[in-house]
């Protein structure tokens, strides 16, 4: 707790004061709560935000805060970042907070159209002034430091007064999203990390880089790039909480034994049932469990989609992790064996996609990144079929049929494409994707249905 009266740290104190943090967890809704973040400080996290909070209701709404809230000893360096439009609303809700996390954080960057309705986030960087009252309030009236993470603006000399007129309104840290809030969902962008080193060379507060970091070489890359001081990843985390880790390149300079260090999907077993004793630890909603088990697996569940039934059990338990945990494994072995080899791991079959995380320059594997982008796309669109099928709305088998074989087709046409920095061919079913979006208002049978067309085109 922080003590009442202690003088409040200012930028490169409150720095220092958390052990210069190199590699953060970004605010994730509903994703970056508690025990997953005691997960990914396991595996080389040193600074980690809470989900975004919505202000006015943390203020006003005990339940509300009960049930987005937790945090616990070892859950620190923490920020807690709100959005909000109104510097009272704002103030009032992280005083609920402040005791409890090293600094609070207003969020500057969300693009969504939740955020464009309740005026906050990104949309914010329309209306200057309230930004600076946001930021004076919050600075001038809690006991810890204020910090923002923003998003860039098209033009680099508009994104460095912004920067520079919110260190002055008093932000001690401030991190800085290398994409413009147009740059959102599946309209994937690389983000711009020349901005961010702008942003490092004209404001005096430490800078957190984030963007295109899909690996540890991609951290260090940009870390160099951008001058910053730490750097930042998100849905990355997601699929691999261990990205920020040292992979066997690093570890043999260091003079660790290379050979034994995994692969990244040799991983998620052993994540998944670190993350079940983090639940057990810190209990969440069960559909927040399973969303994580979703992603950290992807790889494994595309070898094995039996597997699936597991997850999808209404009375899943963390237990059922650990078993489905020695599954895998059990069959990593059968397969090792069964080929000849020491060890197996399934096919990598996630990767950022190329528009997001540089799949040339920035990053080290750019043509799997390539091939595999669209992939990460559908899968969201199956995973908005499976909640629309909840609600009784999923499109039906002819649909599904029209809208596989049209992708068939995009497939055939745009393999031929390459990316604007080297002959890697990128595949892209964004088009054929969005007859399926259309297609989710429409009534029908089975979300397994897209599944089936997923795999046919």
């Amino acid at each position: 707790d922080w003590p009442r009266g202690r003088a409040k740290l200012r930028s490169w104190e409150l720095w220092e004061a958390m052990g210069n943090p190199r590699f953060v967890c970004s605010p994730m809704v509903d994703q970056s709560e508690l025990p997953f973040r005691m997960l990914t400080r396991r595996h080389g996290v040193q600074l980690a935000y809470t989900p975004m909070l919505h202000a006015q209701m943390f203020a006003t709404r005990p339940k509300y805060r009960e049930a987005t809230f937790s945090t616990c000893e070892g859950d620190r360096p923490l920020f807690v970042q709100f959005c909000a439009n109104d510097p009272d609303t704002f103030v009032a809700a992280a005083k609920k907070v402040q005791h409890l996390c090293d600094a609070i954080d207003l969020n500057l960057g969300c693009p969504q159209g939740i955020a464009k309705r309740g005026n906050y986030g990104s949309f914010l960087m329309d209306d200057l002034d309230r930004v600076k009252a946001l930021v004076s309030a919050a600075h001038r009236e809690l006991d810890v430091p204020v910090t923002v993470k923003i998003r860039v603006f098209p033009e680099v000399e508009r994104t460095v007064a912004y920067a520079k007129m919110i260190e002055e309104a008093g932000a001690q840290v401030l991190c800085v999203h290398g994409r413009t809030r147009e740059i959102k969902g599946a309209r994937f962008g690389l983000a711009d990390w020349s901005q961010i080193a702008a942003v490092k060379r004209a404001v005096s507060i430490p800078v957190i880089a984030n963007g295109n970091v899909g690996s540890y070489e991609d951290a260090e890359a940009c870390l160099e790039a951008t001058g910053a001081d730490a750097v930042m990843s998100a849905e990355c985390l997601l699929w691999n909480p261990a990205v920020f880790e040292k992979p066997q390149e690093a570890a043999a300079e260091s003079g660790e034994n290379a050979a034994a260090q995994p692969e990244p999907q040799e991983l998620a077993p052993g994540l998944l049932r670190e993350y079940a004793d983090e639940v057990d630890a810190h209990p969440v909603p069960m559909g927040q469990v399973k969303s994580h088990a979703f992603r950290m697996l992807a790889d494994w569940l595309m070898a094995f989609p039996d597997c699936r039934e597991v997850l999808q059990l209404r009375d899943m338990s963390t237990d059922h992790l650990r078993g489905l945990a020695d599954e895998l494994e059990r069959r990593a072995a059968a397969k090792a064996a069964e080929e000849g080899v020491e060890r197996w791991w399934p096919p990598l079959s996630y990767r950022i996609h190329p528009k997001s995380a540089g799949a040339s320059k920035h990053s080290h594997d750019g043509k799997e990144a390539a091939r595999a982008g669209s992939g990460n796309a559908a899968r969201r669109r199956i995973e908005a079929m499976r909640k629309a099928q909840k609600r009784g709305k999923v499109p039906s088998a002819a649909e599904l049929s029209a809208a596989a074989d049209k992708a068939a087709e995009c497939c055939a046409e745009d393999w031929g494409e390459s990316s604007e920095e080297d002959d890697t061919p990128v595949l892209d079913l964004d088009s054929a994707l969005d007859d399926w979006d259309a297609a989710l208002r429409e009534d029908a049978e089975s979300a397994s249905n897209l599944e089936r067309a997923f795999e046919k085109a």
